[in-house]
């Protein structure tokens, strides 16, 4: 099993206030206290960022690998936000994620072959649905492999 630290989230007022402030530090202390706890990865979930989604992703991403190497989960359903991040990281990067969603599907998921990124899948229907039992779970992971290696995403 790996710890994936979910707690770098928008949502939090000192994480927004670190972004609207250009304030690198809440950022890193926050990601320092993860890598201490054992975390394997962090999960920069930025959520779509709004205006500059760029230039907020790209700070995000330099604030928290300028502490850690370990690997970063980009969290944004934004494709220009999720570029810039892909972009700004030097550490590896997996891309949080994709689904049969089509704007996930046109504008995501080709990010994974470009930048040679992992990439999550999200066991969802391409409405949002979730699957109610394993035979629709699996269907769903079919479609998910076929959709990635269609667009060139190696297995």
């Amino acid at each position: 099993m790996k710890l994936i630290a979910d707690n770098l989230r928008i949502t939090k007022k000192s994480i927004q206030d670190a972004l609207t402030g250009r304030n690198p530090k809440p950022i890193q202390e926050l990601v320092k206290q993860c890598v201490e706890k054992g975390a394997w990865a962090i999960d920069v979930n930025t959520g779509p960022l709004g205006k500059s989604s760029e230039k907020g992703m790209a700070f995000f991403i330099e604030a928290v690998q300028s502490v850690t190497d370990l690997p970063l989960l980009i969290d944004t359903s934004n494709p220009a936000a999720m570029k810039a991040g892909l972009e700004a990281a030097n550490n590896k990067a997996i891309i949080n994620g994709f689904s049969l969603e089509p704007h996930k599907l046109e504008k995501i998921l080709p990010l994974a072959k470009e930048y040679d990124a992992d990439i999550v899948g999200f066991l969802l229907y391409s409405d949002c649905r979730v699957p109610k039992d394993e035979a629709q779970r699996f269907e769903i992971v079919l479609e998910l492999f076929e959709r990635a290696e269609a667009a060139g995403v190696p297995k």
